[in-house]
């Protein structure tokens, strides 16, 4: 070769990013199953207060501000800029409590990466439809659609999902 060195280097990529090794141990896994619990119903609130405010600010903006734009668009790239930094603040924060070895797995940065850019399209689109349905209309037809995709996807290219009594719950449930 080169001599160059590649990303995938020891040195470079942490021990961790070879997941075979389990010698990494998460905080997670010294929990008990109570804690463990505790801790999922937490983070789970947390992440719905956090999914449920999602659109509060512009619309506050749009609703209460004088001259503020009315067109949702226009509020993306603050809304996107606000989380990037906060992400990139958590990961300072990881990597500085890390002692600056964070823990990389380099096969899932490109699929991440892929999959933010979906995830913005489409809450860039969530901002569209808020603006021209409302929210009591567009929230629960943009959180449950995936939801459906996500099943229909179950039953026919992985067959998760077999059985008459089971395709009549699933029925029931997207109906």
């Amino acid at each position: 070769g080169t001599g160059a060195a590649s990303i995938y280097d020891a040195d470079i990529v942490s021990d961790a990013s070879n997941a075979d090794d389990g010698d990494e141990e998460m905080f997670v896994d010294r929990m008990t199953p109570a804690g463990k619990k505790t801790f999922g119903i937490t983070m789970s609130v947390v992440s719905g207060v956090f999914y449920g405010l999602n659109f509060d600010p512009p619309e506050y903006v749009m609703d209460h501000v004088a001259g503020s734009p009315q067109n949702s668009l226009d509020y993306v790239f603050s809304h996107f800029l606000g989380i990037f930094l906060t992400s990139f603040t958590l990961l300072l924060v990881y990597a500085v409590a890390k002692g600056n070895r964070p823990s990389v797995f380099p096969e899932i940065i490109v699929p991440g990466a892929a999959s933010g850019i979906m995830w913005a399209c489409a809450q860039s689109m969530w901002f569209v439809a808020n603006q021209d349905l409302e929210f009591v209309v567009a929230f629960p037809l943009i959180t449950t659609g995936p939801g459906i995709v996500g099943a229909l996807w179950g039953v026919f290219v992985f067959g998760e999902i077999t059985g008459k009594r089971n395709f009549a719950l699933l029925a029931v449930a997207i109906a």
